[in-house]
This record gives structure tokens, sequence and C-alpha cells, in this order.
């Protein structure tokens, strides 16, 4: 047994070679990437799961395009990592380069919600590169992030 997020909420499910006479196995693909959107806030909730990948913010992307062109942008994004997991390979790197600059200037406000020292360089480096308003939390702060990007405070 296995407990995954699934709408927001944790879910056990039976993995492959993991069933009974009552169940089905079911192949379950991993991301890279978890991701919440919160349409009513327009909050974009990103936590990395291990090293990034190549394609991770391509998916993202896709996902997430639809609601920025119909509402115009987001009001923010929420990055949660406990640490910095990295990138798989070069490319990867790249392509969430290549993200924050094609989706940065529809970005309100960024909220970097993490105890790795790149929380600080994400914050006063990164300014310097991107429109949106860019603020480090300590880990666990998650709702602390939410009400800046909603209330401001």
């Amino acid at each position: 047994m296995e407990t995954v997020r699934v709408r927001g909420r944790n879910v056990r499910i039976n993995t492959v070679g993991e069933c009974g006479p009552w169940t089905a196995p079911i192949v379950k693909e991993r991301y890279m990437i978890e991701y919440d959107l919160d349409t009513e806030h327009s909050i974009l909730h990103v936590q990395p799961k291990s090293a990034i990948e190549q394609d991770d913010f391509v998916k993202l992307a896709k996902a997430v395009d639809p609601h920025i062109e119909a509402t115009g942008g987001l009001a923010g994004l929420i990055i949660e990592a406990p640490g910095f997991p990295g990138w798989e390979s070069f490319g990867a790197m790249v392509n969430q380069f290549r993200f924050i600059r094609d989706h940065q200037k529809r970005i309100k406000k960024i909220g970097v919600v993490t105890d790795s020292h790149l929380g600080d360089v994400a914050e006063h480096l990164t300014s310097h590169f991107v429109s949106a308003e860019i603020k480090h939390f300590p880990a666990g702060q998650i709702e602390a992030a939410r009400q800046w990007i909603i209330n401001g405070s």
C-alpha cells in the first residue's frame, strides 16, 4: 500500500505487485513536481519532490497555461521545497529557467517556502530578473505565504 495525494486528499492505493483478490493493481506515474492550482485565488503551489527532470516544467506549463490565458495571470506562485532538490540534467535547468522567463510577467508574487539558503538567494538575486515580488518563508509556512499573496500581509 502507498499513500498518494489526489485532488488535495491523501488516498491509499495498491501499487503494482501488491494486489489481493479484492483489489486490482494500479500503475502509477511518478511526477518529480507536484502542483496544485487554486483557481479561486489564482495561486499555483509547486512542490519539487526530487531532482527536476527535463520535461517537468513543460508538463507544468501545459497544465497551468490555460488558466493563465483565461484569467490573465496568477496572483501568486508558492514554491515549497524543504531542501533544494537540484536538476537531473542541464536540459532540466534550462527548461526551468525558460518556464520562469515565459511566465514571470504574468505572476504577481512568488513565495519561496524553504529552509534552504537558496530561498534567500531567490528572494534577493532573482528580484533583479523577474517582475514578480518575491518573499522567502521558512519551511512549513505555506499558509503565511498564501496570506501574503492574497492579502499582502
